[in-house]
């Protein structure tokens, strides 16, 4: 095996083994629906997304843009709350 491809083992394994402490604490979090919130996720890092959080599940999140348009986030794309 390559040097090359084990370290891409090895990074993959790395992220997998993260992945559910954030998923943890993001489950854990107590932020009623009605809260105004600011998000990063993903698909857009480097932007704050601010709305009215309405509504939590296990998987996403929904949040409400200036009243407008509602956007579900999948938990596992959020970066930041």
């Amino acid at each position: 095996m390559s040097r090359k491809a084990l370290s891409a083992i090895l990074a993959a394994c790395s992220l997998l083994t993260v992945a559910p402490a954030v998923q943890a604490q993001v489950d854990t979090l107590e932020v009623p629906p009605g809260s105004r919130v600011r998000v990063k996720t993903a698909a857009v890092p480097d932007v704050w997304q601010t709305g009215t959080l309405t509504s939590w599940r296990q998987d996403s999140l929904d949040l409400g843009i200036d009243g407008r348009w509602n956007r579900t986030i999948p938990l596992p794309d959020l970066l930041a709350l």
